[in-house]
């Protein structure tokens, strides 16, 4: 991977990784497959030699349900990508979950006069560190209360 220019914004960084990652997923992909094909004739041309060596039966039943579980795994693998793929969908759906993933601006937790949303990188980390701060933080129960709950409370023996 080249390296990644200091000077672009976070979001320019973010794209540029992604983007990346997924040259990197495809290239993966394309291999596994071509491997998977390939697994696939070398073990289908075993099967079909050692049918036509016509050993005992005992042996065929044993080999034979090893090879063909290995096959069945390969095609089911193989079913599981292309259904996936096709389940997808279209390149709009596509373009819609990388639009749903991208925030061009972001509104602050509390409003104040003074804070509007922002485009910009550092204003809008800072919205979120607030936001997922209040959304942490605790919230503050009276002892008494906690008593009362208690005291009401019946423990059951079995």
């Amino acid at each position: 991977m080249s390296r990644i220019s200091k000077d672009l914004s976070p979001q320019l960084q973010w794209e540029a990784v992604k983007q990346t990652t997924k040259q990197v997923i495809k290239s993966f992909a394309i291999q596994y497959v071509s491997l998977r094909k390939l697994a696939l004739r070398q073990l289908g041309r075993k099967r079909n030699c050692l049918l036509r060596s016509k050993p005992p039966i005992a042996v065929l039943q044993q080999l034979l349900s090893k090879i063909d579980t290995i096959i069945y795994s390969l095609q089911q693998t193989g079913a599981r990508i292309y259904s996936s793929i096709e389940g997808w969908g279209s390149l709009a759906i596509h373009q819609q979950r990388t639009n749903q993933q991208y925030m061009e601006t972001l509104q602050p937790y509390h409003t104040n006069s003074e804070d509007q949303p922002s485009t910009d990188p550092h204003r809008m980390q800072l919205y979120a560190q607030q936001f997922y701060q209040s959304l942490y933080s605790t919230d503050h129960v009276n002892d008494a209360d906690i008593m009362e709950y208690l005291n009401n409370m019946t423990l059951i023996n079995k």
